[in-house]
């Protein structure tokens, strides 16, 4: 998406979400009764963990609130 976001117009990190989301609503659909912790980048999934705590309020979960900006991590990863 960062590569494409280059060439073509569109808001990177709405969409970043909007996949995030899904693809997070559907693990936690498939997998809800084998996790006692989630690990989960609030700024991605907010709207999943929120579902998933009323229906499971027993599972603890753990937020982290650090997503570094593509270009800062492929001027680090790419070479």
């Amino acid at each position: 998406m960062y590569e494409l976001q280059k060439s073509i117009n569109f808001n990177y990190y709405e969409k970043e979400n909007q996949i995030a989301e899904y693809f997070f609503n559907r693990i936690l659909q498939k997998y809800t009764d084998e996790f006692d912790v989630v690990h989960y980048w609030s700024t991605y999934c907010y709207q999943s963990i929120g579902d998933f705590q009323q229906i499971n309020p027993k599972t603890k979960f753990l937020a982290d609130v650090y997503a570094a900006h593509p270009d800062y991590v492929c001027e680090i990863l790419e070479p």
